[in-house]
Order: structure tokens, then sequence, then C-alpha cells
């Protein structure tokens, strides 16, 4: 029975460091004596302290990303637009998607993805103040992936999301620099093997 505990360990610290572990545990028998209910209590005990363990390690990770979003929303709400985010907002509002691609984009400074995701929202008749949603979204979903996913410490994977270009740049301002983090991470986690 301890040995077995002593492996439960071991494989749940590989498990929570990211590494596939195959157990090297006994297997349990699949019938078990009448006098064994006394075990059976402890391994559900071990489960139970196995479960709150991993809940407890990825609480402070959702805690980050909901100081994040609760950060970014007061900091959204409260940035007035400038005239290059209310320029793509308005070339997306009122440009037919073709007419968009062909004619208008070809003046931008920026790719015509930004301008893409925000004619969705503009011709469904959603106000401007989308474009602070959208931008919201975009920098939330990489901000997730950063804290997640990143193979960084946790210390660095704390605060990332909270410096000048990642919270303020990517975040609040609705450039299409919120595009960035998402799409880094996201070329990070297909090539892992580079």
């Amino acid at each position: 029975m301890r040995t077995r505990f002593r492996s439960l360990g071991r494989d749940v610290a590989c498990c929570l460091r990211g590494h596939l572990v195959v157990s090297t545990a006994p297997p349990l028998p699949t019938t078990r004596p009448a006098v064994a209910s006394a075990g059976r209590a402890s391994d559900r005990e071990a489960g139970a302290a196995v479960a709150r363990l991993v809940r407890r390690l990825s609480t402070w990770q959702m805690a980050i990303v909901a100081t994040y979003v609760a950060v970014l929303a007061f900091a959204a709400a409260h940035h007035p637009y400038w005239s290059d985010e209310t320029q793509a907002w308005l070339i997306a509002k009122d440009s037919s998607l073709w007419n968009m691609f062909a004619q208008v984009l070809r003046d931008e400074g920026n790719p015509g993805l930004w301008h893409l995701l925000l004619w969705v929202p503009a011709h469904l008749g959603a106000p401007m103040a989308t474009l602070s949603v959208v931008t919201a979204v975009i920098a939330v979903a990489g901000v997730v992936l950063l804290v997640y996913r990143s193979p960084f410490p946790v210390w660095a994977r704390a605060t990332l999301p909270f410096t000048y270009f990642v919270f303020f740049q990517y975040g609040v301002v609705a450039r299409p620099y919120c595009l960035i983090p998402i799409a880094t991470c996201c070329i990070a986690l297909a090539w892992r093997d580079r």
C-alpha cells in the first residue's frame, strides 16, 4: 500500500510538471477482499488530495487571468478611441468585403485580417464600442495561452500579462497589434520541436 502512494505522488509530481508518466505502481486487483474497505477509503482520500492539489495549482493561473480581465475591462472602458483605431472600424463598416480588400486596404498600413475581424460585427450593426470588445477578447485569449501553456517560469507567466506592451498596446489600444500575442503563442505551440 505504501509503495502505491509513493508511486502516486511521483506520478502526480511528474504530471504537474507536464510530463507523460506511465505508472509503475502495481495494478489494483479486480476483486478485493472485504477486509480492504479501509484501503478503499484511503484510496479515495488520496484521489481527493490529488484533485485538490491540481485545482490549487491552477488557481493562481485563473487568478492571473481574472485580474487581467478585470483591469483590462476598466482600462478599455476609459480609453478614448484614437483616429487610427476609428479608421479601421469605419473602413470595415463602410466597405463591402470585396471593395475593402480590392481597393481600400491598398492604402492602409495594416494587414487585412484586422479589418476582416472588424467587418463582421460592423456589418451586423454593432456599435463602435465593439472595437474594444474584439480587441479585449483576442488579448485575453493570448494571455490565457501565455499563462497556461507557455514554458516560462511562474514569475514570468504571472507578470508578463501586465507589462506595457502586452497589457496596454495589445489589450487596450484597438489596433491589429492585439493579434501578436495569440499568434506568437499559437506558432510556438504548433512548432514545439524547434
